[in-house]
């Protein structure tokens, strides 16, 4: 459904709040290069290398600020994939930032627009979609908004890849506008819905924040989650979500194999 006035009014003080705090000139300065990327950009530019990326792919960022992350994934194409992406593209709901990165990139377009309800002017179908850090940031009823977007601009075989703060971290976390709990199983059943199975979810260890689970050690916490560099209330922080669409509806339903297959 269209976004309603409360919901409108509630996006109008998300952007107001985020341009006029210093978060809104320092996303300019990391798109910029004259200030370094945070380290979940980093962590995540690893993870996306080492497992996701291939070359030629067509690409969009939900949710991309001033465009940071997409200058990076360019330079990965550049400096070690040897290739070129077909497309960088981005949405973003602060005005100012989609203003600065289509001004100041040449390669990288950006549309202003709420991740649930865009319009990309002719741009139809990505290899591959990206949304890092802004699953927790959506108005809690427009989910199923977003998992629809994603089919529409998505094609059979498409991968999308979430980064996202776990369940445990975002109990505490609570420093920005909207801020949600947004567990692992609500997604991976709202994507299913559209066609997207999912290919591994796993948590961030990569991502060096200063703090690690050294101090909770104990038998509790599964081995692979100690392994984090960046916990928060006693968990790791961040974890990697990849899904990709498939044309087979029989991989969603408890069923007997033999029924016709078709989404």
């Amino acid at each position: 459904m269209p976004i309603n006035e409360t919901e409108r009014l509630q996006i109008m003080k998300e952007i107001d709040s985020y341009q006029t705090s210093p978060k809104f000139k320092a996303k300019i300065r990391e798109a910029e290069g004259l200030q370094a990327s945070g380290k979940t950009h980093i962590g995540i530019a690893e993870y996306l290398l080492k497992n996701i990326l291939e070359p030629g792919w067509s690409i969009l960022e939900l949710g991309c600020a001033a465009g940071n992350m997409l200058r990076i994934v360019r330079d990965i194409y550049k400096v070690h994939l040897n290739s070129s992406q077909k497309e960088l593209v981005g949405v973003e709901l602060v005005q100012g930032w989609a203003e600065w990165a289509n001004n100041y990139f040449e390669d990288i377009e950006v549309y202003e627009g709420d991740v649930t309800h865009f319009n990309l002017d002719g741009h139809e179908e990505f290899d591959f979609v990206m949304l890092n850090d802004v699953i927790e940031h959506i108005q809690s009823s427009r989910y199923g908004c977003l998992f629809r977007k994603l089919q529409e601009v998505t094609h059979i075989g498409s991968v999308v890849y979430m980064h996202i703060p776990t369940p445990q971290a975002q109990l505490i976390e609570r420093d920005q506008f909207i801020e949600n709990v947004v567990p692992h199983h609500f997604l991976i059943s709202g994507m299913s819905r559209f066609g997207f199975e999912l290919v591994t979810l796993e948590h961030d260890v990569q991502t060096d924040c200063g703090s690690n689970l050294i101090e909770y050690s104990s038998n509790d916490i599964p081995r692979q989650v100690r392994k984090s560099r960046c916990s928060m209330n006693g968990w790791a922080k961040y974890c990697h979500m990849v899904f990709r669409r498939s044309s087979d509806r029989r991989l969603f339903q408890i069923s007997p194999k033999s029924q016709d297959s078709g989404i």
